[in-house]
C-alpha cells in the first residue's frame, strides 16, 4: 500500500519537478555555450547568472513541493478524502516522507548536472584551478579515510540520519500548527521561525556543543556517535509526533 501511495505522491511532485528541472538544464546548457563562445557576452553572462539562480532554487524545489503536498492532502479539505482511504497514518507518513526524499534527491542530481554544465562553459584556467582545489580536497579525504577507516561508516550513518531531519522538522511544525483553528498558517510560520532560528540554535550552542567538545577530548569518534544518536532520537521523536497527531488530533477546519 505504501508503494501505491508513493506512486500518487511522486506523480503529483514530478509534474512540477520535471518541468522546472528541464528548464534549468536548458538554461544552463545555453548559458554555458554562450559564455564558452564569447566570455564577454553580456547576454551570456546574465543568462549564466540566471542559470546559477535556477540551479540553486532547484535544490529546494523538491522539499517545498513535498511540504505543500503534505499540508494540502492532510490538513485541508482534501484531508477528508485522504483519511477516508483504507490506509493507516503510518503508511501515509512513510509514503510522503519517502516520496519527499526521492524528489529532493532527484532535484539534487539535476542541480549537480546543471552546475557541471555551467562550469564547463568557464575558461580553461578557471576549470584548471577548480580541478586543483578538488584534487587537494579528495586527497585530504583519502588520507583521512586511510588513517581512520571507521570514519567512513560513521559519516555514512550521519548522512542517513541527517537526510530526513529537515523534512520531518517541517512536517512536525505543520502538524502542530494545524491544531489551531484561527490563524493557523501565521502561527505555523512563526512557530517554525522561532524553533529554527532561536530554540534550536540555543539548544545546540548551550547543550549539544559542550557535550560534543567534551566527548572530542576522549575520542574523535565519540562526538560523531553522540551526534548520530541525537539526530536519530530527534528523527524518531518527530516521526511519532506526526503519527500521533494524524491518528488522534487532526483538525480539518478550513
Amino acid at each position: 500500500m505504501v508503494g501505491k501511495l508513493m506512486k500518487h505522491e511522486l506523480r503529483a511532485l514530478f509534474r512540477v519537478i520535471l518541468v522546472f528541472g528541464a528548464a534549468t538544464l536548458a538554461v544552463s546548457g545555453v548559458a554555458a555555450l554562450l559564455v564558452w563562445l564569447d566570455s564577454d557576452s553580456i547576454f551570456g553572462i546574465l543568462l549564466f547568472l540566471f542559470g546559477v539562480m535556477m540551479t540553486s532554487t532547484l535544490l529546494l524545489v523538491g522539499l517545498i513541493l513535498s511540504i505543500r503536498q503534505f499540508y494540502a492532502s492532510l490538513f485541508t479539505g482534501e484531508g477528508y478524502m485522504t483519511f477516508s482511504l483504507p490506509v493507516t497514518p503510518m503508511q501515509l507518513l512513510w509514503a510522503k516522507l519517502l516520496s519527499a526524499l526521492i524528489a529532493s534527491l532527484f532535484c539534487s542530481v539535476i542541480a549537480i548536472l546543471s552546475w557541471a554544465m555551467l562550469f564547463a562553459g568557464l575558461s580553461p584556467a578557471i576549470i584548471q584551478e577548480l580541478a586543483v582545489v578538488l584534487g587537494e580536497l579528495f586527497e585530504t579525504i583519502r588520507i583521512a579515510i586511510a588513517s581512520e577507516p571507521l570514519i567512513v561508516v560513521e559519516f555514512a550513518l550521519l548522512v542517513i540520519v541527517m537526510v530526513p531531519s529537515t523534512t520531518l522538522f517541517v512536517y512536525s511544525v505543520i502538524s502542530v500548527g494545524q491544531l489551531f483553528t484561527n490563524h493557523r498558517k501565521a502561527i505555523t510560520f512563526i512557530m517554525g521561525i522561532v524553533l529554527m532560528y532561536i530554540v534550536l540554535p540555543m539548544l545546540t550552542n548551550f547543550c549539544l556543543v559542550p557535550i560534543l567538545e567534551a566527548a572530542a577530548r576522549v575520542s574523535m569518534h565519540l562526538p560523531i556517535w553522540i551526534y548520530i544518536l541525537v539526530l536519530t532520537a530527534c528523527d524518531v521523536g518527530m516521526f511519532f509526533l506526526i503519527r500521533y497527531i494524524m491518528l488522534h488530533r487532526v483538525n480539518l477546519i478550513v
